[in-house]
């Protein structure tokens, strides 16, 4: 994941980020579908690249162009407070931020529980962190070691103010890359709603392996489409398939749907988790 720069960002419209997906078109799956090629610019560098990413699902809008020029805006995941934070790490789905932070915090940990062994020697990543919802309450539950990661310094500073725990700290991507280099690995990983916002997930999901150990679990939640902060159509998403990518790199354990009695219909139907081990 690229470093938050300093990008002249306008700002964008507050979007659901299920809602958001539709953005260029009535529906996702209307056809013919156009390819999307998107220029996106590195907030490190300011040097637009143009990955190809192929067909992806997108409805022909009657103003579109069949190749869109985007700018990713990593900006969007600044925040001012925790309850500026709390909005868009979990945005309002059919209920308010505040129920869903309440309901799905402990169920999210239950699942994680479930699928990963974790005990007071643990050490896991919380990979996209925000403020370390999730890291809290596993620290809470099983007394384990977390290093957040998070491209937004803001969260990662209102993080350590939120957990409020020596077991927890929070580093760039770039911080773990250098850990990792060094020959540090962690016992598991999670990544709660965070791939699907990802520029360049191929990026991430090779950093996660290379912070596992042999036979590390991960743990993901991610919605089934992308949402791809931009600076010109807000959330868009660009036709990757998270779960297909970290298949090549994890072998797929269990995966599931939320429960409904646990979260929002939207977030039910429309989005999954997964536990994966890595491979060889």
């Amino acid at each position: 994941m690229p470093a938050n720069g300093s990008l002249d960002c306008v700002p964008v419209p507050k979007r659901s980020r299920l809602a958001g997906l539709a953005a260029w078109g009535p529906k996702l799956t209307e056809r013919p579908f156009t390819t999307l090629e998107i220029d996106v610019m590195r907030a490190t560098s300011g040097k637009p690249i143009t990955p190809t990413w192929g067909d992806a699902v997108v409805s022909p809008h009657r103003n579109m162009s069949p190749t869109l020029e985007l700018t990713y805006n990593p900006a969007v995941f600044n925040v001012a407070d925790i309850p500026a934070a709390m909005r868009i790490i979990l945005t309002p789905e059919g209920v308010p931020t505040e129920q869903r932070w309440r309901l799905e915090t402990p169920y999210v940990a239950d699942l994680i529980g479930k699928e990963i062994e974790i005990t007071p020697n643990t050490l896991l990543i919380d990979y996209g962190c925000g403020i370390g919802r999730i890291a809290k309450e596993l620290i809470a539950r099983h007394g384990c070691r977390v290093i957040g990661v998070d491209i937004s310094p803001s969260m990662r500073a209102l993080a350590v103010t939120y957990v409020q725990s020596d077991r927890f700290f929070t580093c760039p991507p770039q911080m773990l890359d250098a850990m990792i280099n060094r020959g540090v690995t962690v016992d598991a990983a999670i990544s709660i709603w965070v791939l699907q916002h990802c520029v360049f997930p191929d990026e991430d999901i090779a950093r996660l392996r290379g912070a596992l150990k042999t036979a590390g679990r991960l743990f993901i939640l991610n919605n089934d489409d992308r949402a791809v902060p931009t600076i010109e159509r807000g959330w868009v998403s660009d036709g990757l398939d998270i779960k297909t990518m970290l298949s090549r790199d994890f072998v797929l354990q269990t995966e599931g749907r939320p429960a409904l009695e646990h979260t929002s219909g939207a977030i039910a139907e429309l989005t999954f988790w997964a536990s994966f081990q890595k491979r060889g």
